[in-house]
């Protein structure tokens, strides 16, 4: 129980809800040459381009949502629009 509960907090978890075993989203972002992982930190300098990249495993939803700093992003298509 305690290893399940350090995973979550790392923030790198995916707790699939409706138990299908077969789904396995991820998602890393990039600025510069630095780069981040789900649950990660990526500090970016203002005014500088952050590229994030989704893998949906399994997951048939094309919308995800970015959290940054405590604030909500708007939901990203994962075709590259804004949704």
């Amino acid at each position: 129980m305690h290893r399940l509960l350090a995973g979550v907090r790392s923030g790198r978890a995916f707790i699939d809800v409706e138990g299908t075993r077969n789904r396995l989203p991820d998602l890393s972002a990039r600025a510069g040459d630095r780069q981040a992982v789900m649950g990660g930190t990526l500090p970016v300098p203002e005014g500088e381009t952050v590229r994030f990249f989704a893998e949906r495993n399994g997951v048939p939803s094309r919308i995800i949502q970015v959290i940054v700093a405590r604030a909500h992003f708007s939901g990203l298509d994962l075709t590259g629009r804004a949704a």
